[in-house]
């Protein structure tokens, strides 16, 4: 019988770090997370700290691209067996697949400068994850 999304997600390397990366997060504004390929940071570092109750405020992935920002929403969402553009959406140039029942949003580092323009505190947001800075 083959797994799910959610059960191999599970087994992905930084999963097992889920408690070390949830402290690193309460204890420290800036946290850097440095594995290789294919571990999870992408996919699993924001839906463990939707998952921990740390924030009720949205948590923002940035992506530097726009295929990369549509495909981790779309990966996320299965996982999380959700429809993208509900609990785990993204924005990208021309595209918002958002509501307000989003708390994982996947953008392009070109939608979060934008945002910066009108909100400078980011206060729409409980946490953002700079995704291959």
């Amino acid at each position: 019988m083959s797994k799910s999304p959610r059960e191999l997600a599970l087994q992905l390397p930084v999963y097992r770090h889920r408690d070390e990366i949830l402290a690193a997060v309460r204890a420290h504004q800036v946290v850097v997370i440095h594995g290789p390929t294919g571990s999870g940071k992408t996919t699993q570092v924001p839906q463990i700290i939707a998952e921990s109750g740390l924030t009720d405020r949205v948590i923002g992935i940035t992506q530097p691209r726009r295929i990369a920002a549509v495909s981790v929403a779309w990966r996320i969402a299965a996982e999380r067996e959700q429809q993208v553009g509900g609990e785990v959406g993204y924005a990208i140039r021309f595209d918002d697949q958002t509501s307000d029942e989003t708390r994982i949003k996947v953008m392009t580092d070109g939608i979060l400068l934008q945002e910066a323009r009108t909100d400078h505190d980011f206060s729409r947001y409980g946490v953002v994850v700079i995704d291959e800075a």
